[in-house]
């Protein structure tokens, strides 16, 4: 099966909610001093919305199984000229999810592929990203990736 990344669309916002909801919840276990625990599902499909309708912000997903089974959420950032930095248009991937029964099959990988596309072809100087120290699964499929 060839894993294919699309654009997200409104259709999606419940999917990338639930999406969204998993990783919080690892987050908000391993970190409960920075993370918050169970956000009310409207407010992440809320906040998907909003986020679908910013045209500094790209969303790509893949279906697997008839659902989306992966998402990356990138937002452009452009930094003006200033007395330290030089002018610079960045990409960077804010969430990164894939379905705890979906992984492994490459789909991290290849939203990757397509943010890394879209940054070039946005001219930006660089994507960048972070992780959390316990997140070892995420570090591994980052250092696959290259970055």
């Amino acid at each position: 099966m060839k894993t294919e990344p699309r654009v997200a669309e409104p259709t999606d916002v419940d999917s990338l909610a639930r999406l969204c909801a998993e990783v919080q919840a690892w987050h908000s276990e391993n970190y409960p001093e920075v993370f918050q625990p169970d956000p009310p599902f409207a407010e992440l499909a809320d906040f998907f919305r909003a986020q679908l309708a910013n045209d500094q912000v790209r969303i790509w997903v893949i279906d697997a199984d008839g659902q989306v089974a992966a998402y990356l959420f990138a937002r452009l950032l452009n930094r003006a000229d200033g007395l330290f930095h030089r002018a610079r248009r960045r990409l960077m991937v804010e969430h990164i999810a894939t379905d705890s029964r979906a992984r492994r099959r490459g789909h991290a990988r290849a939203l990757l592929r397509e943010a890394e596309a879209y940054a070039v072809a946005e001219g930006c100087a660089d994507i960048f990203l972070d992780t959390w120290e316990k997140n070892e699964g995420a570090q591994a499929t980052f250092a696959t990736a290259g970055l």
